[in-house]
């Protein structure tokens, strides 16, 4: 086919397809930035028009008040068009999907082994770690989002499933492949939450977008442990506005209580019967009895060999990483009157 833009023709064949268009769509980009009046130009090729407005919206950054293109700009116009192409392969595989699941929450709180677990059953597949909400945001289709949430969850299989000193494979189960998708998702709580809690708009479109029930869950783990380990691991967490983050335990409790905060106002729009609430270490202690509530609440059947192989990946018990610094009784005090405000923390103290 030919394609005209800014004057230049170019003939696209189908193995060149992709190749030519994100090299088209890097000089779009590129006169996106360079010559604003031709932002409203309106004989850009539809979709290409609609990639510079997608990466455009969410993947620039902003410098000293100008804006470049960075690696992730070009990432997001590449998945764009990747997904585009790629997801017509499996329109039929996602007409069987009647759940969406995703986590809102914490950092460093259980859920990356949480949902490793939920993406070694054959009906469910949870991608580690895309930030969808990010890709729903900068309005990426209903099939493109679920073909890249299908390939992360094949790429961090492929890679053996390793993430902050931990491994998360199930053997003999169906992680990074399924039979029957029933239930897709994303693995991403901090975030969500930070996205979720900056566009009130973001959880209505992100229904709209996926068409079927949203689903939510929401792992707490003791607020001592969680607020001790996001402090020890800042460099990996989205700081938001908490740029202090790290410094001193103090921002490690501001920033914790900031999602619970936000988590409260979610929870209170989700309903309960969207919802499902875990302690981390009531988990641990019983994984099959929570492994059967998730499945059960997400609508797919509950196997014996699948509880089996994931039981035998957990931790006798979580590791308490409040002791592995020295809480002084000011911040332990501080932490425990703001629990009082959050139904959700019930039952936590620094000796529990």
């Amino acid at each position: 086919m030919t394609i005209e833009y800014f004057g230049i023709y170019s003939i696209f064949s189908a193995t060149n397809l992709r190749e030519r268009l994100l090299e088209a769509t890097s000089y779009l980009v590129h006169m996106w930035f360079t010559v604003p009046p031709l932002r409203s130009v309106l004989w850009f090729p539809n979709y290409l028009a609609n990639i510079c407005r997608v990466s455009v919206s969410v993947l620039a950054q902003a410098v000293d008040g100008e804006m470049r293109i960075g690696s992730k700009l070009l990432g997001g116009a590449q998945s764009y068009l990747k997904s585009s192409l790629e997801s017509r392969k499996y329109k039929e595989v996602f007409e069987s999907i009647n759940s969406y699941c995703m986590f809102i929450g914490y950092p460093m709180s259980g859920h990356s082994l949480i949902g490793s677990l939920l993406d070694a059953h054959r009906h469910m597949l949870i991608a580690h770690e895309l930030d969808a909400l990010a890709y729903v945001e900068a309005g990426f289709s209903k099939n493109q989002l679920f073909y890249l949430l299908l390939e992360r969850s094949r790429e961090f299989t492929e890679s053996g499933r390793k993430w902050m000193g931990y491994t998360y494979v199930v053997p003999n189960q169906w992680q990074g492949k399924f039979d029957e998708l029933k239930v897709i998702g994303d693995k991403k709580g901090g975030r969500s939450t930070l996205r979720l809690g900056s566009n009130p708009q973001l959880l209505q479109r992100l229904r709209q977008t996926v068409s079927v029930n949203v689903k939510f869950i929401h792992i707490t783990r003791n607020p001592y442990d969680n607020i001790t380990t996001i402090g020890k691991k800042s460099d990996q967490v989205h700081k938001d506005k908490f740029e202090n983050l790290g410094k001193d335990l103090g921002s490690a409790i501001d920033y914790f209580f900031y999602l619970c905060d936000i988590n409260k106002d979610i929870i209170r729009q989700i309903g309960s019967k969207d919802l499902f609430e875990c302690k981390y270490e009531s988990f641990i202690s019983e994984p099959r009895r929570y492994l059967s509530e998730l499945c059960e609440f997400l609508g797919v059947e509950v196997e014996e060999d699948y509880l089996v192989d994931c039981g035998g990946t957990i931790f006798k018990s979580p590791h308490k990483s409040r002791f592995d610094i020295e809480w002084d009784p000011k911040s332990i005090d501080i932490v425990n009157n703001k629990m009082k405000d959050f139904d959700f923390l019930s039952g936590y103290s620094f000796d529990s």
